[in-house]
């Protein structure tokens, strides 16, 4: 019986040879890579499905962190750019730099997304007077600039500087521009779990005295009440910080402030409330009206006036609101 179907298999295959290799090859350049990134229109996420709060505050409205959508470019991918509106095509070099790999490029950002979400905790907790405490907090090296002359490395944690131990980012990076531009800091990391000493220079960038290093926090936090994330292992990078802030802050008080509205918008915020700036507003922006928004925040400055520009442009229905700290997007949704 295996005899006969084996027989017959290698009939199939050999009177239709022709079609099972072009299926191969177009099979396998299916998977080339190529080096460049896709960038389109994306969509929203409620933010609500990402954290849960004891006993927090429900609402008739929702928040929503817009996001782009973004492809490693194939054969097929790349051909389809080409002809699809607002699809982008973006070299690698110009997405990864060209002294990290893609894997410290997600790292940096896996970094970035906890430390934006202790941020948003932080400052809704501060507006809507909830008690929290930071247990402790570490400090990793997530980005080395190519013109830095030092010896630290992606993900060293950060324990000592010149002997001094470490207490927080603010704290770093203060010690650091009170020193002369040139001399050297000597840093005491723990790497692959191993302590080790190294050093970096000092040089002037826009005229302060740094290392050249990018250095995020991971906090640990105590809160009352209790708050939890339950991010997907694809979400990555801190432009929902702001969005993440207000949803905690209408969950821990009583009123509620999206009004039944749905409130879309992107920003990353710090834990005193400033919202700064992020990249791709304007494929957000086309995510947002496409799931019918009522309202999108926008940081102020250059992110505003792009995201205008493509509403107007288009006659989109959604609203674009300009915000620069947290305390402008609660003033405007109270109006």
């Amino acid at each position: 019986m295996i005899t006969k179907v084996y027989e017959k298999v290698k009939q199939i295959i050999k009177e239709n040879k022709i079609f099972f290799l072009v299926m191969l090859l177009i099979t396998i350049i299916s998977y080339i890579p190529l080096p460049y990134y896709i960038y389109a229109p994306g969509g929203l996420v409620d933010v609500s499905e990402r954290f849960s709060i004891e006993d927090g505050h429900s609402s008739k409205g929702s928040f929503h962190m817009a996001y782009v959508s973004e492809y490693s470019a194939t054969i097929p991918i790349y051909l389809f750019a080409l002809v699809k509106d607002d699809w982008d095509i973006t070299k690698k070099e110009e997405v990864v730099a060209s002294n990290e790999t893609e894997e410290e490029s997600l790292l940096r950002n896996k970094y970035l997304l906890e430390e934006a979400n202790q941020d948003a905790v932080i400052n809704a907790f501060n507006y809507a007077n909830k008690p929290y405490e930071i247990t402790e907090e570490k400090l990793y090296i997530t980005y080395v600039d190519e013109k830095a002359e030092t010896e630290l490395k992606i993900n060293d944690q950060i324990l000592t500087v010149d002997g001094k131990k470490v207490s927080s980012k603010e704290n770093l990076q203060s010690y650091l521009q009170s020193k002369e531009v040139g001399s050297v800091a000597v840093f005491e990391v723990l790497r692959d779990g191993k302590k080790e000493t190294v050093t970096g220079k000092l040089l002037s960038v826009d005229g302060v005295a740094k290392v050249g290093i990018m250095i995020t926090s991971k906090r640990t936090l105590k809160t009352d009440p209790r708050i939890t994330f339950e991010f997907k292992e694809t979400e990555s990078g801190p432009s929902g910080g702001l969005m993440m802030s207000l949803a905690i802050y209408n969950q821990l008080i009583e009123e509620d402030i999206t009004k039944g509205r749905k409130i879309a918008g992107t920003g990353t915020i710090d834990a005193q409330g400033n919202v700064g700036q992020i990249g791709g507003i304007e494929y957000k922006i086309m995510g947002a009206e496409k799931e019918k928004a009522d309202i999108f925040f926008a940081p102020s400055g250059k992110n505003y006036q792009d995201a205008k520009k493509i509403v107007e442009e288009r006659n989109y229905h959604v609203k674009v609101i300009e915000v620069k700290t947290f305390d402008d997007a609660l003033k405007a949704l109270e109006s």
